[in-house]
């Protein structure tokens, strides 16, 4: 039986462990904790370090296997800076829990260890299930993307524990990303002699790419261009000779990054500052995450879970940020998002849970895994 008192003792002791994506030692600690969760439930679990800057990659399963019938995963790490825990502890008010990475995503991730306890024992005997707990899912998974799709290609089906902002609203599409850096160089001069001597500054030349580059931004085709971070020169009297930008790029179609690469080469071939030059690097990418025709038809069987259920049932058309699920998605595997519990404000200091949402994160999981227990004994 579910106990929410419980659930939040937990959640407290996780939401107030700082874990941000850049602090292995704190993701660490979650790691420990939820570890020991499954350890006591009896379930195998495992641990990689992928990387020195990265934390633990966790997993866990009912039980050892070469394939998996279910997948869930959700991360540990936070965006919130070290210190985050300290300055706004988890509290509740009742109706809701605040605190840092309280909704993105320690409270999906956590549970999918309650989930786990709440599988009967049929289910547990019918399905091999793994529960992946990511370490840098917010730094783009650099680092356990690939882990993640080696186990998503020995699965049939895999749920994303990240929350949802809408009540009975789910995601199967969202948004691939790349992060493109430009750096340019110009020829330095003392401002004094601008008229006089030859010179380009390598600012002006970044500050016409930055505007060619937010005209990219195209509703019809879902693609949006962020100049998220731009600087350079050296000071007000000094014609600049470097500068530098940052550029996100969000995108509903996989075909959308090698246009936009051939629209920045354009760029880069015409300058308008003569004698500056450019030079373009693809920092990271990410898939977007296309439903495939088997999770279409997996979501006829959803729809009736949650009309059994009670539970309201939608699909958001496309969700602009990612998750691990394009990564998932990228594999053809069948997969469903957004099903942890509902909340909001992530990445600010506002962030929040919806207490009455936790029980129903818990209890739709578990009829879901259920109908498929069901579904694989009928068409065995």
């Amino acid at each position: 039986m579910f106990d929410l008192d419980a659930f939040c003792r937990d959640l407290e002791t996780i939401v107030n462990i700082d874990s941000n994506s850049m602090d292995p030692a704190g993701v660490n600690r979650v790691a420990d904790f939820l570890e020991t969760g499954f350890k006591n439930l009896k379930w195998h679990t495992s641990r990689y370090r992928l990387h020195e800057e990265a934390g633990d990659y966790l997993t866990a399963a009912n039980r050892e296997a070469d394939r998996y019938d279910v997948l869930m995963i959700g991360h540990m790490d936070t965006v919130c800076p070290a210190g985050a825990a300290l300055a706004r502890p988890f509290r509740t008010d009742g109706a809701m829990a605040y605190g840092p990475g309280v909704s993105d995503m320690k409270a999906g991730t956590l549970a999918m260890y309650y989930i786990a306890r709440e599988l009967p024992t049929d289910v547990l005997d019918g399905l091999n299930i793994c529960i992946i707990m990511n370490p840098d899912e917010e730094i783009g998974s650099i680092y356990s993307r690939y882990m993640t799709m080696e186990i998503a290609k020995r699965t049939d089906y895999a749920f994303v524990m990240e929350g949802t902002a809408l009540n009975g609203v789910y995601t199967t599409r969202r948004c691939g990303n790349m992060n493109v850096g430009v750096s340019f160089k110009g020829i330095p001069q003392h401002s004094g002699y601008i008229l006089e001597k030859r010179n380009a500054s390598a600012v002006v030349e970044m500050a016409r790419w930055i505007l060619a580059v937010n005209a990219l931004t195209d509703p019809g085709t879902f693609t949006t261009a962020n100049v998220g971070l731009a600087e350079g020169g050296e000071g007000a009297n000094i014609v600049p000779a470097h500068a530098s930008m940052t550029v996100n790029f969000r995108f509903a179609e996989a075909s959308r990054p090698e246009a936009i690469l051939l629209q920045l080469e354009d760029l880069r071939r015409t300058p308008s500052v003569e004698g500056t030059t450019a030079e373009i690097s693809v920092l990271s990418r990410t898939p977007p995450m296309v439903p495939t025709e088997d999770t279409e038809r997996y979501i006829k069987r959803v729809e009736k879970v949650f009309d059994q259920i009670g539970q309201p049932f939608s699909l958001i058309d496309l969700r602009g940020g990612s998750s691990d699920g394009n990564y998932i998605a990228s594999t053809g595997t069948i997969c469903l998002d957004s099903l942890g519990p509902r909340g909001g404000g992530g990445h600010t200091e506002n962030e929040y849970l919806h207490l009455d949402q936790v029980e129903e994160c818990i209890v739709r999981m578990v009829h879901l895994i259920k109908e498929i227990a069901e579904f694989k004994r009928s068409t065995a």
